[in-house]
């Protein structure tokens, strides 16, 4: 992007990279999808356990069914 809108400087200005955190942003947000997904799976194990497999299973399926 920045080689793309630099044709349109000056030419006696210069880009300079003083700061790059794309890759730690990445790595923030594939931990973030972890926990997500984490977080749903021990909702789901709460649940299970809570109210009973045979009920889970009866409650998951009228909410497939009905969605």
């Amino acid at each position: 992007m920045i080689k793309e809108n630099s044709k349109f400087l000056p030419v006696s200005v210069e880009i300079m990279y003083s700061q790059d955190q794309s890759d730690q942003i990445n790595e923030m947000i594939a931990d973030l999808e972890n926990s997500i997904v984490l977080a749903g799976i021990l909702v789901i194990i709460v649940i299970v356990l809570s109210v009973g497999v045979r009920s889970a299973l009866l409650i998951a399926l009228s909410l497939l069914l009905h969605s």
